[in-house]
């Protein structure tokens, strides 16, 4: 023993010589140096003194991390504890393990990473003396391993363990992928013996044990002697594990298959399968679903020939796909692309009238929807349908005499009610083409982009804060300067920049500062009287007709506002602002809301900007 020691303090030495020698930061250098106090280990289980395991590792570069593993039969290797990635000196590190050694044991392995990703690793081999009349394990009266193909009957597996002294306890594991799992005897992970039993006999069968995939060994741990000196033997069953692979599909023909359009395509190919095809599907696959074709066939067979029609093959189709499943569960899916070759395209709609056309229609005036619609399949149906500011809708559906060109001439009264008119043409091949218009009756419809900033030449290119009827835009703050008589009202925020409000120019006057553009600088200031609509909201903006606008009541000074956002400026309020203004000489009335938030300047949120609706009376 004394021996011993002296040898481990004289290792321990030389490793700090070392060390005082390459103390230095160095950013190059070999990689670390395990050193094992002897080439092997002897471990004698019939002692209850065995060494330990002692261990310097040293690196010029400095250390980054230390682990160690057990090694174990059945390629099995276990973690002692954690990595070790703090060091008091980087440039040496000592171990000293004294695990309990089992029969098992092969080696006890180190590896060690330095600063600069190099890595060794070294292995200290084990001689394990096994204990001295140990229990016997025996598999089918002494096989050491067995084969077994996936999907065939499990075989007959008796497991005998014997002892000269007493039965302590028997543990049954699997090693699967690697990993060892315990597996219950009679429900219990560990069977103990309290009657002096010698002898015990596990059948595998009898408890259902079935092999996994990724199976190579089976192991029983027997146990027997006294309490202090328990005598251990671990019998290892290799196992030859053959997996069966899913099934393979097989087309008939190579590449994407190739159909004309509203054609049946027939598709054929082979299943093979090492185990029985049990079930087999087909699928019509477009861009939007996946839709089964007829019933799941099972054929039962091992090779199995397919052939699925898909019947009038619509452009819309991607591919079919197949599905075959085996009688162990497996499951394989393979798509085959399918190019449809467009014959006839959708209906094609040329209407005379353009969008633009139908802004701003006087009250009762007469509207022409006048055009033509041609087809090279044949047109089966045209219809117009009428929707009104309430949402409600009507349908016209037009005489066809040529199916091949369909002429469109349709009159309408411009009603005030009048929301809009859509054409749908559909084809033999149920192919649909639409064209729609939104009409405003009696007022102009538009979108403007505005900000909260109005200065001239801004690097965010800001549109303005003043917005103009008559121009139907935003003005900044010199364009506005020149043109104060269309100018109406202006936008801006207040509130930490949490809302956006509009109110009449006058309102206030002394809140848009400009060094040369200034509304205290303009030659004089267009005074509307604005107003919050008391009837018209913003969720009913689009509804609304000229009679409505026309109903509200107008403002009588210039001290209203119309708070149109809360919170923020992405969160709309139901505010909507309501207006006269002369245009051409006329009062014309103006209703004006919110519509959505475009972007957020983050170094100047007078910049920020925004949509607004706006209807105008014609």
């Amino acid at each position: 023993m004394k021996s011993k020691l002296y040898i481990i303090i004289s290792f321990i030495c030389v490793s700090l010589c070392w060390l005082s020698c390459n103390d230095d930061d160095k950013h190059t250098g070999p990689a670390p140096e395990i050193l094992f106090m002897t080439e092997s280990m002897s471990i004698d289980l019939n002692k209850t003194n065995n060494p330990s395991i002692v261990c310097v590792i040293n690196s010029e570069v400095g250390l980054k991390s230390v682990q160690s593993w057990i090694v174990k039969e059945g390629d099995i290797e276990m973690e002692i504890d954690n990595p070790v990635t703090d060091f008091f000196n980087k440039n040496s590190y000592s171990l000293s393990q004294t695990p309990v050694y089992t029969e098992d044991m092969i080696g006890f392995k180190v590896s060690a990473t330095d600063i600069n990703g190099q890595t060794s690793v070294l292995t200290l081999p084990f001689e394990v003396i096994p204990l001295r009349d140990a229990p016997v394990v025996s598999f089918n009266e002494g096989i050491n391993e067995i084969d077994y193909r996936e999907g065939e009957p499990m075989p007959s597996i008796s497991v005998k363990v014997s002892s000269e002294e007493n039965l302590r306890y028997i543990a049954f594991s699997e090693v699967v992928n690697r990993q060892e799992k315990i597996i219950p005897i009679n429900g219990k992970d560990t069977l103990k013996f309290t009657n002096n039993e010698k002898e015990y006999v596990l059948n595998l069968q009898d408890d259902g044990f079935q092999f996994k995939v990724g199976t190579t060994a089976i192991k029983i741990a027997a146990g027997a002697g006294s309490s202090d000196m328990v005598k251990i033997k671990i019998g290892t069953l290799k196992v030859n594990f053959e997996e069966i692979p899913a099934p393979e599909i097989l087309f008939d023909s190579e590449g994407d298959l190739q159909v004309n359009e509203f054609a049946d395509l027939t598709v054929t190919g082979k299943i093979n399968s090492q185990s029985k095809v049990t079930s087999v599907s087909y699928y019509r696959k477009t861009a939007e679903s996946k839709e089964q074709i007829g019933e799941t066939i099972h054929p039962d067979e091992s090779a199995y020939n397919f052939s699925v029609t898909l019947e009038r093959v619509t452009f819309d189709v991607q591919a079919v796909v197949i599905e075959a499943t085996d009688q162990l569960g497996k499951t394989t899916t393979i798509e085959k692309p399918i190019k449809v070759k467009e014959l006839a395209p959708a209906p094609s709609i040329i209407l005379e009238q353009t969008a633009e056309q139908f802004n701003g229609v006087s009250i009762d005036a007469p509207i022409a929807l006048t055009g033509k619609i041609t087809s090279e399949a044949g047109i089966t149906s045209v219809v117009i349908t009428k929707t009104t500011r309430k949402g409600e809708e009507s349908t016209n559906e037009i005489n066809i005499t040529n199916d091949r060109e369909v002429i469109i001439d349709q009159n309408y009264t411009a009603d005030i009610e009048l929301a809009g008119l859509k054409l749908t043409a559909t084809d033999i091949n149920g192919k649909q083409s639409v064209t729609s218009y939104d009409i405003h009756v009696g007022y102009y419809y538009y979108t403007v982009l505005m900000s909260l900033d109005g200065a001239p030449n801004h690097g965010d290119s800001t549109p303005g804060c003043f917005f103009s009827a008559s121009a139907a835009r935003a003005f900044d703050y010199c364009d506005g300067k020149d043109n104060w008589q269309e100018v109406d009202i202006a936008f801006s925020s207040y509130s930490s920049n949490t809302v956006i409000r509009a109110a009449s120019l006058k309102q206030s006057i002394t809140k848009f500062k400009h060094a040369t553009c200034g509304l205290d600088k303009w030659d004089n200031v267009k005074g509307v009287y604005f107003r919050t609509a008391s009837n018209i909201k913003r969720s009913g903006f689009d509804k609304a007709t000229i009679n409505d606008m026309k109903a509200e009541r107008l403002a009588t000074g210039f001290a209203e506002v119309a708070l149109l956002t809360e919170g923020n400026f992405e969160t709309a309020t139901e505010a909507v602002g309501v207006y006269e203004t002369p245009i051409n000489g006329v009062a014309k009335r103006v209703i004006v809301t919110y519509d959505h938030f475009v972007e957020r300047t983050t170094q100047n949120l007078a910049a920020s900007k925004f949509m607004i609706k706006v209807k105008i009376e014609k």
